[in-house]
């Protein structure tokens, strides 16, 4: 899997959000609705803004604890590590919006 530049998320985004506004989301969906796993900062785990899908995902038991790495671009000091979700490519880009810049990648 690739990791998405922040551009790309954004465009995605755009494009999720003028689809929906149209009434083009079935098409957008279909497109969307795609294998992708995302990566965040525990510490993250404590954003309200996400806090629905931390509950989902901890009832599904899918979340996996890492070690963040050099490669990662999060804006931390690595000490506290990663949470990675695989989840659908829609949904990732729904949790990458409501994070703060740098705290957050999605592979696809």
């Amino acid at each position: 899997m690739k990791r998405l530049s922040d551009k790309q998320c954004n465009d995605m985004l755009s494009t999720l959000l003028e689809a929906s506004q149209i009434g083009q989301w079935d098409n957008v969906y279909n497109k969307y609705n795609t294998p992708a796993h995302l990566e965040f900062p525990i510490g993250e785990m404590l954003n309200e803004k996400i806090r629905g899908f931390i509950f989902a995902w901890k009832l599904q038991n899918c979340l996996t604890i890492m070690p963040i790495e050099r490669i990662d671009r999060f804006n931390a000091q690595g000490l506290e590590g990663k949470i990675r979700v695989m989840t659908s490519l829609i949904t990732a880009l729904l949790v990458y919006r409501e994070l703060p810049k740098y705290r957050c990648q999605i592979f696809r």
